[in-house]
């Protein structure tokens, strides 16, 4: 219905599309906003240019590509971050079957916990963090996307057991 707009956890697809699995949780919410945002502008206010689309036309479903981010303080003022991949979660345990999952880079130094996944090209694709400090998200964001190469060959020195906790 083009008169429905709508953004946030509660919020399903409509069903033509046949993915009752996606809802705006498995995407970054910053940028949902400002497509919801952008979209309700051009209702409202005749000055407004919206931003164009990569391909000029206006995709059925819209194309999230930015990280998603969780981050809570759980109880004991244990912080936890996760970054991972816009789209609906997959099972650890399953992904970690898959043929070409990739490699995960794991320290826990002071039971302070952190993941890093690279895929099977190198590029991070899911950091999670258990830590007993605030963490600092928005400059762990920074490596999301990056390939270990320009971590200064990160998978090579965690093999060789020079680096015992990724948060130093």
């Amino acid at each position: 219905d083009p008169l429905i707009y709508a953004g946030g956890s509660l919020t399903k697809f409509k069903r033509g599309y046949y993915r009752d699995d996606w809802s705006h949780t498995c995407f970054n919410s910053k940028q949902v906003g400002t497509m919801l945002a952008n979209e309700l502008f051009t209702q409202y206010d005749p000055i407004f240019t919206p931003p164009k689309t990569p391909s000029g036309k206006h995709p059925l479903i819209p194309l999230y590509n930015k990280s998603k981010r969780v981050s809570a303080v759980l109880p004991g003022n244990l912080h936890y971050l996760q970054i991972s991949q816009a789209g609906p979660s997959v099972d650890y345990e399953k992904a970690k079957k898959i043929e070409n999952y990739g490699t995960d880079l794991i320290t826990n130094h002071n039971n302070n916990y952190f993941r890093l996944h690279l895929d099977s090209t190198g590029i991070v694709r899911t950091i999670v963090c258990l830590h007993h400090t605030k963490i600092d998200v928005t400059n762990l964001s920074q490596l999301y996307g990056l390939h270990e190469r320009l971590l200064n060959n990160l998978r090579q020195r965690y093999n060789e057991h020079l680096i015992t906790d990724l948060f130093t």
